[in-house]
């Protein structure tokens, strides 16, 4: 069970990073639907969703770890490459735009800010990107492992289960033990 726990640590590591990031990125949607400028729809709505499904991912490895049933990490995987999706859909609806102000503030349009310096946007995807692949790595290694376990102790408890006091004579089962 170390492994899982290793996997485990792993994952949360790189769930915090993702967080930070999350929360600078919230920071600058909320700071652009406040401007005086309105952002793209599209821009701001991949944000958003972004963020939602950061939330969701959050949520079932809650659930994961709470549970330990392998269904969660299904779910959570799906999240992750929900939201590798929404990166790469918001990343390359920011260098499609076609608006280009080199003079425009940070405090004035900062969505419009950040179409102007794109390579902000590609260290933030990349970053965001390799997060995603841990994270699915991590957890598809600890969904391994919590299958596994679960498993052996099922098998285990089934055989307990059958040396009932009825079945007094010590009759070997299965997993060469003897009850």
């Amino acid at each position: 069970m170390y492994a899982g726990k290793a996997y485990k640590s792993v994952f949360c590591t790189t769930w915090l990073i993702n967080f930070f990031l999350c929360l600078l990125v919230a920071w600058i949607l909320f700071k652009g639907l406040a401007a005086p400028t309105v952002p793209p729809f599209f821009i701001t709505f991949s944000i958003s969703t972004i963020l939602i499904f950061f939330i969701a991912k959050t949520v079932s490895y809650i659930l994961l770890a709470l549970s330990d049933r392998s269904g969660f990490s299904i779910v959570t995987s799906i999240f992750i490459l929900f939201e590798i999706i929404c990166v790469t859909l918001g990343t390359v609806a920011i260098f499609i735009s076609r608006r280009y102000e080199p003079f425009v503030l940070f405090n004035r349009a900062p969505i419009e800010w950040l179409q102007n310096r794109r390579f902000i946007v590609a260290i933030f995807t990349a970053l965001f990107i390799v997060i995603f692949i841990v994270q699915l790595f991590s957890i598809n290694r600890y969904a391994t492992i919590v299958k596994k376990d679960s498993i052996s102790s099922r098998t285990y408890e089934a055989a307990r289960r059958k040396a009932t006091p009825y079945h007094n004579n010590k009759e070997v089962l299965s997993l060469n033990h003897r009850f």
